[in-house]
C-alpha cells in the first residue's frame, strides 16, 4: 500500500494561499484544470468568484472540490508503520493530548477537506468588482476560520504539519533543549494509542542536505 501524508502545503492550497507557488505551477492549473471545470459547469463565469486569485487551482484544491474525495481525504496527518511513526513535520505528546490522539487528528483533517465550507456562485452573479473582491476575501476568511487546530500553523503552537523542533538546525542535533524529552514522550504516547512500541519518528518539512538522524536515532529527517 502507498500511504499519503498531509503537509502544510495541502492546507495552504485548500485555503487559497498561493504566495509560495511558482508561476509555472499556477499556469499548469489554469491551462489544464480550468478548461475541464468550464466544461463541467457549462460556463467560465465560475472563475469570477475567486476574484484575482488563481481560480483553477483554488477551485480544484479547496475543501469539497474535485480533489477532496480522490486525494485530500486519503491523506493522513500521521501514520505508524511497524515501529516507525511518519508525519510531515513532527509530533509531540501535547499534540496527542490536545487534538485527541492520532486517529482523531486524521479524522478532523479528512472532515475539513471533504466539507464544502463556502457557497458557490458558479453563475458569477456579481454586480461590481468590489463585490467580487469581497467574496474572494470572505471565502479565504471562512476557510481559515474553519481550519481544525491540527492543521493550523500558529507560531506559538505549531501543529504536526508545521513544527520544526526536531529538525532545526538542519543536519545537526536539534536546537531545542527539550527536543529529546518531547520526542520520547510523543513516541510513548503513540505507542499507547496503537498498542505497539514506537521507536522512531520520520519527518520532512525542514530541508536537510541529506537524510539524517538525530536524538539517538529516534528522529529521522528526510
Amino acid at each position: 500500500d502507498v500511504l499519503l501524508l498531509l503537509s502544510n502545503h495541502e492546507v495552504l492550497n485548500g485555503a487559497g494561499l498561493f504566495h509560495y507557488a511558482t508561476p509555472g505551477g499556477n499556469d499548469e492549473f489554469e491551462g489544464i484544470v480550468s478548461p475541464v471545470l468550464d466544461e463541467e459547469k457549462g460556463t467560465q463565469r465560475w472563475r469570477i468568484q475567486y476574484g484575482d486569485s488563481v481560480p483553477g487551482r483554488w477551485a480544484a484544491c479547496e475543501p469539497g472540490g474535485p480533489l477532496a474525495e480522490p486525494l485530500w481525504s486519503r491523506m493522513r496527518v500521521g501514520v505508524v508503520v511497524g515501529r516507525t511513526a511518519f508525519v510531515h513535520a513532527g509530533m509531540t505528546k501535547k499534540h496527542l493530548d490536545e487534538y485527541g490522539g492520532l486517529g482523531q487528528m486524521n479524522r478532523d483533517a479528512r472532515r475539513w477537506f471533504l466539507e464544502a465550507h463556502c457557497a458557490s456562485n458558479d453563475a458569477g452573479a456579481f454586480l461590481s468588482i468590489e463585490e467580487v473582491l469581497a467574496a474572494q476575501e470572505r471565502r479565504g476568511s471562512v476557510l481559515n476560520a474553519s481550519l481544525p487546530p491540527v492543521l493550523k500553523g500558529e507560531a506559538s503552537n505549531p501543529s504536526p504539519l508545521w513544527m520544526r523542533d526536531y529538525s532545526l538546525p538542519p543536519d545537526g542535533e536539534p536546537r531545542n533543549p527539550q527536543a529529546r524529552t518531547m520526542l520520547r514522550d510523543a513516541l510513548d504516547g503513540l505507542g499507547e494509542e496503537v498498542g505497539e512500541t514506537v521507536e522512531r519518528m520520520a519527518m520532512g518539512h525542514t530541508v536537510q542536505k541529506e537524510i539524517n538522524c538525530a536524538l539517538g536515532g529516534r528522529a529521522w529527517r528526510l
